[in-house]
């Protein structure tokens, strides 16, 4: 990974931005130091620094920018398996796993990476009945934010299939109120 401040958001300018390379495209984190002890990875089309509170409770936290959410460059491919591929890569490089709390579809991805445990919170294992995300992109459409047809089709199916890849101790939190 290499450090470079030509992307950044506006609300995680304290931190330094690194990029790595990986076969399905670039991964953005931002951290403090390079191999952040804990990430973590927001969900469906919000950013990094919705998470940026936990920062004040977490010491050493480093924030993962989704591929092609909050601003963060796309990768070849618009999938949960090639955002789990990239951000495997990511983890790798580091000399441990990481702690990883992430949400939502942040949570699918974290379940299937490399970690020294998986704080999941709301993960969408089932999307038959999600309809606050269903009401959440056609609202946002509503209000001109575009969210591709190919974005949508992440929730066509079940991601159940997460389940028989989780390796790290996981803690699944979700309430009577969907995200």
């Amino acid at each position: 990974a290499t450090s470079s401040p030509a992307w950044h958001e506006c609300d995680i300018m304290a931190y330094t931005n690194f990029h790595l390379q990986t076969p399905r495209g670039v991964i953005i984190y931002s951290a403090k130091n390079k191999t952040p002890n804990v990430l973590a990875i927001h969900g469906f089309k919000r950013s990094a620094s919705a998470l940026l509170p936990l920062a004040e409770r977490i010491p050493g936290l480093g924030f993962v920018h989704l591929p092609g959410h909050g601003g963060s460059p796309s990768f070849d491919e618009v999938s949960v398996p090639a955002w789990i591929d990239g951000i495997q890569k990511l983890v790798e490089t580091f000399p441990e796993p990481p702690l990883i709390i992430a949400e939502s579809l942040g949570a699918m991805v974290a379940m299937s990476v490399s970690a020294r445990a998986v704080i999941a919170v709301e993960p969408l294992l089932s999307t038959g009945q999600l309809w606050p995300l269903h009401r959440t992109i056609r609202e946002a459409r509503a209000r001109g934010i575009p969210i591709s047809l190919e974005d949508e089709a992440l929730f066509a199916d079940s991601f159940h299939w997460v389940l028989d890849r989780i390796s790290a101790p996981t803690l699944v939190l979700a309430g009577s109120t969907p995200l």
